[in-house]
Order: C-alpha cells, then structure tokens, then sequence
C-alpha cells in the first residue's frame, strides 16, 4: 500500500481514535505489527524518539525486530535493551491497515471499552448465567436455570484500551442434584465491544454493569419470598436415621418468612427464631439467624424438632429481588447448602 493510498485513507476516515502499543509488536521502518491484535500499522513522517534507559542515549532511528512493549516502555529483542519512548505528541499520526482508521501513536484509546478494574457490586450476564463481583476479587455465579451455582476468585488484566484477559479459579461448584465438582480454573481473553457488552475467545457474549448500590441497610418488617434449591445429604441422613424420616438428598420448594425487627417465622411453621442483617457491598447483604426448625408428616403432626443456625449471602438485581446463597446447620448433625431467588415485600 503506497503513500498516495495511505492519505486517501486519511481523507476519508470519518473517526480519529488512538493507539497504544501493548505486549509483543514487530517493527519493520514504519510499520509496526501488533502479535496480539494480528493488526498492521503505519506510522507518518514524524520521528519516534526513544532512549537506551542503561545510557541515557537518545535516537530517532527505529528498533526493528520483535519489540516487547509496557508503555512508554519497550523491550528491544534487536538491541537486546529496554529503552524508554517519548511522548511524540499530537501530530503522531498512524493508521491500521486492517481497518483505515487513524489513530494517534502512545496515547490511550478515546474509545477505551475495557475497564481498568472489575469494581465491587459490578453484575455480568450472559444467555445461561449471571455473576455477582463483590469484595477483592470475588465472584459468585448462578446459572439461570437454577440448577447450579459457584463461587471463587477472578483475576482481572486488562490488555489493550478494548481487551483484557481474565483468569477466574472456582473454589466451589455445586448441581442440584449431583453434589459438587472439583475446583477448575481457565483463562478467558475478553473483548469489550462497547461500554457496557463483549465477546470472548470462547465464543461467549453478554453485558456488564457498572456497580449500583441496591442492597437495602434494613430488611426489617419485610417478607421474603424464596424460591430454590437445598442440598443436604448429611442433614438428611442425620434426620432420617434419628426419627425415621423419609428426607431426600435434593429438595426444591418455596418459602414464606416473615420479618419482625429481630426476629423471624416461617409461614408454614416450620421454623422460627431471631436474625440480623449486615449490608455488606453494593448489591450484597448477609442474613444470619439461629432457631428452631420443625418437621411435620403429611398429617400435619410434629415429627421433629431440631436447634438451627443459618447464614444466607443476599445478591440484588434490584432492591428488592435477587438470588441468595444458604448455609443452614443442625449443630448436632449436619449441614445443608441452598441457593435460589428471592423476592423483598
């Protein structure tokens, strides 16, 4: 592609953005490859200085070869030195030859989608899932059928004004009715196609939200509605051996509880006692009671009565629904674990 073409170019872009060269880039005179991108660049008649950061030297020439960059620095694979790139100011005119759009050399993109960092109470969606962040790092993850959720730690880069690169490590990953997986991490190469939607290299899509603070301080007086999922195999071999119950593994349902200033009861009656409710983050809250949980057969007579102490980690996707998470332990035997949905009334 010769000059003459290269400025027709330049006359009919109808954006001028920015770019600034990130990781591994190939020089070759005035033009620059970029290994991540896969894109071609060419640079304008002005001069590109940089300085050997070992001598302090200055030059204009260019370092050909595989350049590494973290900028304004840049490792040299020719010279075999870093070296240290000026500012070469606003009339560093380039232009990516895959697209024709203009860009000015060093500075950081006008149309920089990617975030620098994913903040507490920021809520990701895609088609199957939606994910909670929350706290340094943290994430929890429900899959929209209800069948499954994790939770673990995320580790964000962000690579390029519109790329990053996300390593997230689950720590826990729980199905319905098939128990847990072993932990698993990956690594997900992120492109950030406008504010607020991207696309990944494993062919995934969706939105993502910036943090809003939905998580009420107060959920007293209230009634929560749930609805979903309990796994409790040791809470239910523990019941069914000691009163000669018949309580599966699984169990779905839906609950009613009433809220009072401190204290709480179960529609059905089937449990009661005292809670407190901390806000703890943006969109999370969490709710910790101890009481007493009863079990009736389908007579409606009591067939037990048992001391129970729970916590439950409230996510919002507004103020008042959301999906929650449930820890819920019989101190003298056994531990179940819940999550689902939740509605505030």
């Amino acid at each position: 592609m010769n000059k003459l073409v290269l400025a027709f170019i330049l006359l009919i872009a109808s954006h001028m953005f920015a770019w600034q060269p990130s990781g591994w880039v190939y020089q070759m005179g005035d033009y620059k490859y970029e290994y991540q991108s896969g894109d071609w660049y060419w640079k304008m008649d002005w001069d590109y200085w940089n300085v050997n950061l070992s001598t302090g030297n200055w030059t204009n020439s260019s370092a050909n070869g595989w350049n590494y960059y973290t900028w304004p620095y840049f490792y040299s694979t020719s010279l075999g030195q870093w070296r240290f790139a000026s500012d070469p100011g606003s009339g560093a005119d380039i232009v990516n030859l895959s697209t024709g759009s203009w860009s000015k050399f060093g500075q950081e993109a006008q149309t920089a989608f990617a975030p620098s960092s994913i903040a507490d109470g920021t809520l990701i969606e895609s088609s199957s899932s939606i994910i909670f962040v929350y706290d340094d790092n943290s994430y929890i993850e429900f899959s929209k059928d209800g069948m499954q959720h994790s939770v673990g730690n995320f580790y964000y880069t962000k690579t390029t004004p519109n790329t990053a690169r996300l390593l997230y490590v689950s720590s826990f990953n729980i199905y319905a009715y098939s128990g847990f997986i072993e932990d698993y991490s990956n690594i997900v190469n992120v492109t950030f196609n406008s504010q607020n939607y991207f696309t990944t290299s494993t062919g995934g899509a969706g939105s993502i939200q910036e943090p809003q603070d939905l998580a009420p301080a107060s959920i007293a007086n209230k009634t929560v509605v749930t609805s979903g999922y309990e796994y409790s195999p040791s809470q239910a071999a523990y019941l069914n051996q000691k009163y000669n119950t018949s309580i599966p593994d699984t169990v779905y349902g839906t609950s009613i509880n009433n809220l009072g200033a401190t204290t709480y009861s179960r529609y059905d009656g089937s449990s009661s006692g005292t809670y407190t409710y901390t806000k703890t983050g943006p969109r999370r809250g969490v709710l910790t009671s101890v009481g007493t949980a009863y079990g009736f057969d389908e007579s409606g007579d009591l067939v037990f009565s048992e001391s129970t102490q729970s916590t439950a980690w409230c996510y919002f996707l507004t103020e008042n629904t959301g999906h929650f998470t449930l820890i819920s332990e019989i101190p003298s035997g056994g531990t179940s674990i819940g999550w689902g949905t939740f509605t505030l009334e």
